[in-house]
């Protein structure tokens, strides 16, 4: 099944949202996943992963982003889609490199 219509699948038929984070990490992106709503709450993410990353850490605690990674993402050029568009887009900037440890 080509890339496309594997997603198109996932999300118009059923699929849980924990199932999608799975199938996007092993297929797709071979890295962690977390989707987040437009007020940096958690949707999904793999939360079977741990590794050391304070956002990803935050997240998987609190279930929703920092309020310091939260003021990262709203000065970033790339968010502007999300807080001025209101569009959905895929994050793949490496914004993370920029996040401190806190």
């Amino acid at each position: 099944m080509e890339d496309i219509t594997m997603l198109f699948h996932l999300m118009t038929q059923g699929s849980s949202m924990n199932k999608t984070v799975s199938i996007l990490k092993e297929h797709y992106f071979h890295n962690p996943v977390m989707i987040t709503n437009r007020y940096f709450r958690v949707i999904a993410m793999n939360e079977e992963i741990a590794f050391d990353d304070a956002v990803w850490n935050y997240a998987k605690q609190y279930h929703c982003c920092s309020k310091e990674s939260i003021e990262i993402f709203q000065e970033d050029d790339a968010s502007k889609k999300l807080f001025h568009h209101g569009a959905s887009f895929l994050y793949n900037t490496n914004l993370g490199k920029r996040f401190l440890v806190y």
